[in-house]
């Protein structure tokens, strides 16, 4: 079974599209489970992933 979703499950290039994790801290912080303070940024690297 994973031999069928390998390339799936493992890709050999990864991209965090940024906008998109932007729409789900604000959205979290909209529902109360992250607080207004939280800063993306200092979740992820970027020097690190390349982005």
């Amino acid at each position: 079974m994973i031999q069928r979703y390998r390339k799936d499950l493992y890709p050999e290039d990864v991209r965090i599209d940024l906008e998109a994790a932007r729409r789900v801290v604000e959205s979290q912080q909209e529902a109360g489970l992250l607080p207004p303070s939280f800063r993306l940024e200092g979740l992820l690297d970027l020097e690190v992933l390349g982005a």
